[in-house]
């Protein structure tokens, strides 16, 4: 067995507004998406693969070591 081990959990998370109610506009979109993004940064061990959506949610693709 090798000694050499990999390993990496992935996670799809979504964010809502209140009641999906559409509140994420053009005007905030771009600040919010990096607001959320840096916290995800600031965990140890995190990355950010992705992150994107609409009015009512956002996606985020990220990787956490074990």
């Amino acid at each position: 067995m090798s000694d050499a081990v990999y390993s990496e959990i992935n996670f799809h998370i979504t964010w809502h507004t209140k009641n999906s109610l559409p509140m994420i506009t053009d005007h905030i979109e771009k600040r919010l998406y990096h607001f959320l993004g840096h916290k995800i940064l600031e965990t140890p061990g995190a990355r950010l693969h992705a992150i994107g959506g609409i009015e009512t949610h956002i996606h985020f693709a990220t990787s956490l070591e074990p």
